[in-house]
């Protein structure tokens, strides 16, 4: 089957071959948060002591009084730390994640510097405060949801995601169902996930289309376009984080390589969409992104986006090829598959080239990383088109998930 192609390219990239038995590596191996640390109650002269000292080493550093609105910044978190104590909460069993950062809400240093991250970007005092925030059963219990397997984090503002898989009468909101997530504060269904293909560009966006898609089939085909053609711009940056870092040229090689691929899927992608009725060129995209210069920010860009992303993507095309019969879809489809399959190699070879040059603590953070990915459904579109919708790509994407990502990432973390 053409899936066989994806899981035989991303096992040999692990250094899995058929020659090696992968019976006694569990498909589901996703490692989750560790044992939760013991968080010894903290006086309140003493909690706020502590707020001072991770301030002043950990997040005004952070701060370069010479860039705009950065002094400003300063100036208004100093003169309310002594408020921060009143908003820290008691334990919370989960983490944060901000950007980067992970905060560990079952510690109070992990805490503070939740609510101090927060109280850096928001003005908005409630928004920052932990106490207000559900627990994760008592947010399931509010929105009569159920539960997924994979442990609920919070993000930015606070609020859970990956923590239902179903509300009551869901909707498409923005694109996207399946996954959803729930308001903190509230226990209300939020369902504000976007699905994309591939490995986006910095915070996702892509060009503007130019034009009319006319159909659900050359919409479908449409986004494949913009998105394939935001991969450009993403492996592009890709190359300049891998020569900041010193890394092989093979990667740096495959990378580049990586780039015209993706140009002649876009190519394709768009040729699908007029097929099937679309008057669309692709437009201006903005390209200005922040680099990423550490070694854990590349690689968990790499683990999002390269060992989950386009690994799920590369098998879901495999899938969609399956069933299609259309034979000009086919062939554009088996360009893709065997392209993405390397690209989805490319990104776990990355990862085993600079996992070993990780501390301990931040090995286990990106592999925790892992324990986010989650089968997501795609919008809905026609049948037969080489696009799979609804809950047929979240199918696809859970084979990808047990038959590929979690055997390499066994392999990996060994």
């Amino acid at each position: 089957m053409n899936r066989q192609i994806v899981r035989l390219a991303v096992l040999a990239a692990v250094g899995i071959t058929p020659a090696h038995s992968i019976a006694g590596i569990p498909s589901g191996n996703i490692p989750e948060l560790d044992q939760a640390p013991v968080d010894k109650p903290v006086e309140e002269a003493g909690l706020l002591t502590q707020v001072h000292e991770r301030w002043k080493k950990h997040h005004r550093p952070k701060l370069d009084p010479t860039q705009p609105y950065a002094a400003e910044t300063i100036a208004w978190v100093e003169s309310r730390l002594d408020q921060v104590p009143e908003l820290i909460g008691p334990p919370i069993e989960a983490e944060q994640r901000r950007g980067s950062q992970i905060y560990d809400l079952r510690t109070v240093e992990g805490r503070i510097d939740a609510v101090l991250s927060c109280v850096s970007f928001s003005r908005d005092r409630e928004s920052c405060d932990l106490r207000t925030v559900l627990s994760a059963d008592e947010a399931v219990a509010r929105s009569k949801g159920t539960r997924t397997k994979v442990p609920p984090w919070l993000d930015d503002g606070f609020q859970w995601r990956d923590l239902i898989s179903s509300c009551p009468d869901p909707v498409f909101v923005g694109g996207c169902r399946g996954i959803l997530s729930v308001d903190s504060r509230t226990g209300q269904c939020q369902q504000a996930r976007t699905c994309r293909r591939g490995r986006p560009f910095a915070d996702g966006r892509v060009a503007r289309l130019q034009g009319d898609t006319r159909t659900a089939a050359g919409e479908a085909w449409a986004r494949v376009a913009l998105e394939e053609h935001a991969s450009v711009a993403s492996f592009a940056s890709h190359v300049l984080e891998l020569m900041a870092l010193g890394a092989p040229s093979e990667l740096l090689a495959d990378a580049t390589r990586a780039q015209l691929d993706e140009v002649r899927h876009a190519e394709l992608a768009l040729g699908l969409a007029r097929r099937f009725g679309a008057e669309v060129e692709i437009g201006p995209m903005d390209t200005v992104s922040v680099q990423r210069i550490t070694l854990f920010a590349v690689l968990d860009s790499v683990v999002e986006h390269g060992c989950i992303g386009e690994t799920l993507s590369a098998a879901e095309c495999a899938i969609a090829l399956e069933q299609t019969e259309d034979p000009e879809v086919r062939a554009v489809l088996e360009a893709i598959v065997e392209a993405e399959a390397r690209h989805a190699a490319l990104a776990w070879r990355t990862l085993a080239w600079g996992l070993p040059q990780l501390e301990t603590a931040d090995r286990a953070r990106l592999l925790g990383r892992f324990s986010t990915a989650v089968a997501e459904a795609a919008p809905e579109c026609p049948a037969g088109i080489g696009v799979l919708g609804g809950l047929a790509a979240a199918d696809a994407r859970q084979w990808a998930l047990d038959a590929v990502v979690g055997p390499a990432l066994a392999a990996v973390a060994a």
